[in-house]
């Protein structure tokens, strides 16, 4: 069975606290810290990869203005990038933000997360794993505190 542990986002990126497996993939911390580092400011979705590689994909609006799909492998580096000019503001959130969201998922029993989106209507969803290895998704609303829904199976 998978072990989890959380951990604090490296080099100040914020408080809150995020989640990595322990014996896969690169930690979500890695992958946001190298997407920031590579100009990243607002998140639109970041989601582990599926393939033995570990890694995650995270598209995001660049500090210039441009979308970008970021394929961040195990160590952390970029391992493909796409960049796009998508017109209108930039629906996503912030890091401070996304930390904000990504630990109060976890005060309903994520302990792992797996994927997270933020749809052009403000609806923020996460997908991961309870304690026990069960699927769980915790929905927000951008600017409200509570959950709008909790459940199993994504």
């Amino acid at each position: 069975m998978k072990q989890f542990t959380m951990l604090a986002l490296l080099g100040g990126l914020a408080t809150a606290p995020l989640v990595m497996a322990q014996n896969s993939a690169p930690s979500l911390n890695t992958a946001l810290q190298a997407a920031t580092q590579h100009g990243v400011t607002q998140f639109h979705s970041v989601e582990m990869e599926d393939d033995s590689q570990g890694g995650y994909e995270v598209e995001g609006w660049l500090s210039e203005g441009g979308y970008v799909e970021l394929d961040i492998n195990a160590d952390g580096s970029i391992g493909k990038q796409k960049t796009h000019d998508k017109r209108g503001e930039p629906a996503g959130l912030g890091l401070a933000e996304l930390s904000q969201y990504a630990q109060a998922a976890m005060a309903r029993g994520m302990v792992q997360i797996e994927a997270f989106e933020v749809d052009e209507d403000g609806t923020i969803e996460f997908e991961g794993v309870d304690q026990n290895g069960r699927e769980l998704e915790a929905d927000f609303r951008i600017g409200q505190d509570g959950a709008l829904s909790t459940g199993g199976s994504y």
